[in-house]
C-alpha cells in the first residue's frame, strides 16, 4: 500500500505542476480540434493537488511493516 500511495502522490503532483505551468506560460491545448480553456487547467490543478496531498498524508500516517 505504501508504494501505491507514494506513486499516486508523485503522479498527481507531476500532473498538478504541469497544469500550473500551462497556466503560467499560457500554453494552448488542442484535443481533437477543441481548444481547452484555461479554466480546465485551474480545475485540474485544484483536483490533482488535492489528490496528491491526500496521498502523501495517508502515506505519512502509515506504519512501516
Amino acid at each position: 500500500m505504501r508504494s501505491y500511495l507514494l506513486l499516486s502522490g508523485i503522479l498527481f503532483s507531476v500532473i498538478a505542476i504541469v497544469q500550473a505551468l500551462r497556466l503560467a506560460q499560457g500554453w494552448t491545448v488542442v484535443i481533437a480540434g477543441w481548444n481547452a480553456p484555461m479554466a480546465v487547467s485551474i480545475v485540474a490543478v485544484v483536483i490533482t493537488a488535492g489528490l496528491a496531498i491526500w496521498a502523501f498524508r495517508l502515506l505519512g500516517g502509515q506504519r512501516a511493516p
